[in-house]
């Protein structure tokens, strides 16, 4: 499914999760699979624990991210998108 700053995104509940400082380790028992996450993925990850449109995701990373708009809809969404393919988010239109 395409992404776009009107999707609703919300994460996968069968995911065991662990904070290490900055960053945080995904770990799927299920398919076998580890994912690390930096400080910007794991805001991210802490943001969709319910469903949240993308747009609203950006504003958020906006007010604790140094970045401009246009860069942070354009990583927000290429990142959402390998969530997306890796099966850990669901994606959704309004």
């Amino acid at each position: 499914m395409s992404i776009s700053e009107k999707s609703i995104v919300s994460r996968s509940e069968d995911l065991l999760e662990a904070s290490m400082e900055d960053s945080l380790a995904l770990m799927s028992i299920e398919k076998g699979s580890y994912y690390g996450l930096n400080p910007v993925g794991k805001e991210i990850w802490e943001n969709i624990d319910k469903p949240i449109s993308v747009i609203n995701l950006i504003d958020l990373l906006l007010t604790k991210f140094n970045i401009d708009k246009e860069t942070c809809q354009k990583e927000t969404i290429a990142f959402l998108g390998k969530l997306e393919i890796r099966e850990i988010i669901s994606i959704s239109k309004p």
